[in-house]
């Protein structure tokens, strides 16, 4: 199952998203997805069928993951498209009776438990979006800020050297005269 959408009126988003490159953008929506898709895979989860006849390994619950890369045959059946970010909410390949256990078959009722997850949670989706993207882009600029002050601090350090009374611990951090660290 597969929903696109697009979110219009987000120019200052878009502005942010731009401003960080396609690599951290690209992060960003991702992380942003994953933490979309978590709810309806936790859900999924919780009404996943257990079959407590066997031990041998995995059950269809543990199976159920979000993840953004899919098997080749679903590529190929969905297709991708340049500059899009997907991410799938699902059973990986190792749960080969998943939509058996879904749909049902001729000898066995269904037990449908992805199509009731994402019908709970698929209308908030869209109302999460742009919060938890804009929450994303902010972490992913402050992560930036703190790795450019770290940056220049080492610069610093490599063209001044160390500030008097400063010394490097045992595990080679610096540290000023009071232990802190520079």
């Amino acid at each position: 199952m597969s929903i696109k959408f697009k979110v219009e009126g987000l120019k200052e988003m878009d502005a942010q998203l731009k401003a960080l490159g396609d690599s951290q953008s690209k992060q960003v929506v991702r992380r942003t997805l994953k933490q979309l898709g978590n709810p309806i895979m936790e859900e999924a989860k919780d009404l996943a069928p257990i079959d407590n006849t066997r031990d041998d390994g995995p059950h269809l619950y543990e199976m159920i993951k979000v993840s953004s890369s899919l098997e080749a045959k679903h590529k190929r059946r969905l297709g991708s498209q340049k500059g899009t970010i997907s991410m799938y909410v699902g059973p990986d390949r190792r749960a080969f009776h998943a939509n058996l256990q879904e749909y049902g078959t001729e000898h066995h009722a269904a037990q449908p438990y992805m199509r009731p997850a994402w019908d709970k949670h698929k209308g908030m989706l869209i109302g999460r979006l742009k919060d938890l993207l804009w929450e994303n882009i902010q972490r992913r600029l402050r992560l930036n800020a703190k790795a450019s002050a770290k940056a220049a601090r080492a610069a610093s350090l490599a063209k001044n050297g160390p500030p008097a009374g400063s010394y490097f611990d045992k595990g080679g951090r610096l540290r000023d005269a009071a232990g802190k660290f520079i």
